[in-house]
This record gives C-alpha cells, structure tokens and sequence, in this order.
C-alpha cells in the first residue's frame, strides 16, 4: 500500500511540473551544437539564436505551450550545414537547442572553377564564405555543379554523379586510414575518368586508376610507401602506378 502512495505521489509530482513547464514563459534559448572537434564551424550558436529570437515570431517572452517547436527545428533543418536539430523545454524557462552539424569529407573544384563541399554522409552542400576547412581537394575533369542537398547515393546510371560517387567512395577509404590520410591531400580526374591521387611529400604522382579493387590498390601503396620510399627517398620516381593489381610499377 505504501509502494502505491509513493508511485502515485511520484507521478503526480511529474505531472505538476510539467504542467508548470508548459505554462512557464521562454526567457532564453540555449544552443548546443555538436561537431567534430576538427571540424571548421559552419554554423554558430549566434547564428541559430538569432534565427530562433529575432524574428517577428520570436520565442522570447511567450508561454512554452505556446511556441511551434517543429516550425522551429524546421527552419533550423533547412541550413545546408545542419544534419539535425532538436528543441525542448527545461525548467526555469529555457528553450534547448540541439544540433548535430554536417561533417565536410572533401572539396570539390568542377572543371567550371566553382566550389563545392561532400559531406561524410554523402551529401552535396555549399562552400561558405571565409570558412574554409582542410579536407582532401577533388579536381579535373569533374562537371557536375552544385545541386541544393543533393544526394549522390544511387547515382550510378548518370555518368557525371558516378564519378562524384567514385570520389566520395575514395575520400571516404583514405579517411578511414590515418596513414593514408596523413599521406594523401588531391585527387584529379583525367579525361578517361580514371584518378590520379596527389600525395603531401615528394613530387611523385599516383596513377590509380579506377575504384576497382580499391583496398587492394591502397593496401599495395601503403606497403610500398613504408618499405620503398622511406629507403630510396620521396623524390626517386616521378610516377607511382597502381593500376596493376598485384604489383606497384613506378618510373622516374
């Protein structure tokens, strides 16, 4: 009998501050966003809070129970650079603000000149003015130009968005390894639509090919790289081939 008392008081306490939640007035707006701690900031707290507060809607001042959260996290989802975004009530009347930003793989530059970022999850977004993040560069024959949001997943039946696919797949594989990531800074497409890696050190240039037999090729280069180059030095070759699948043929 007690353990029912107690279970009821509990939940009738709950029920009271909620209600008091509901009915208590948005005084301010806390913003949290999450982000690799490399990541360059692409959205700022001030930016959502000014968004959220200084509309003619703004949230300030209005009872919580009040406030279109979802109109809210709508508007926030519509920023290129914002993956998610949650907003919530706490107590003492502030509105939370959660978002999750969008994590850049790599830049791209279209045979046009004109910018664009692929993000981690494989989505195209925009570059943004005096925010520039140092990621893998993507270059040469590449002529697709920056579609809002667009999604280069399943794109392997347009022939311009497979490559985007290819180089996503590639950036995606050179940033899954440190060693490569550290080693590996451009990628140009030639005019055959094969790939042509550019490393940090030395002056050598490496032929991959297409993304066939990918880990191989890399698996190939990395062994190549720490038991070739390191003896002979970074400047030996002018050209690292890796095209041949069970070997590394170099010239200089």
């Amino acid at each position: 009998m007690i353990w029912i008392i107690l279970i009821a008081g509990i939940i009738s306490t709950i029920l009271y501050f909620r209600l008091i939640q509901k009915e208590s007035v948005c005084k301010n707006v806390l913003v949290n966003i999450n982000k690799n701690n490399n990541d360059e900031p692409y959205v700022t707290e001030d930016e959502i809070y000014s968004l959220i507060t200084n509309s003619k809607d703004s949230v300030i001042g209005k009872k919580i129970n009040e406030i279109d959260l979802q109109k809210f996290e709508d508007k926030i989802k519509a920023n290129p650079y914002v993956s998610d975004a949650e907003i919530f009530s706490s107590f003492g009347g502030n509105l939370k603000v959660r978002i999750t930003q969008r994590q850049v793989l790599m830049r791209i530059i279209n045979s046009k000149g004109q910018n664009f970022y692929i993000t981690t999850d494989g989505v195209i977004i925009p570059v943004k003015t005096g925010v520039s993040s140092r990621v893998i560069v993507a270059n040469g024959n590449i002529n697709n130009k920056y579609s809002k949001l667009l999604k280069i997943f399943n794109s392997e039946n347009n022939k311009e968005d497979a490559v985007l696919l290819k180089l996503y797949k590639l950036a995606k594989y050179i940033k899954s390894d440190n060693f490569l990531n550290a080693t590996i800074e451009q990628i140009y497409v030639n005019s055959p639509n094969e790939f042509e890696l550019i490393p940090k050190t030395g002056k050598h240039l490496i032929q991959f090919g297409d993304t066939n037999n990918m880990k191989k090729k890399f698996d190939n280069l990395i062994v190549f790289y720490k038991d070739g180059l390191r003896r002979v030095g970074w400047d030996k070759y002018k050209v690292v081939n890796l095209k041949y699948l069970n070997q590394v043929v170099c010239s200089k």
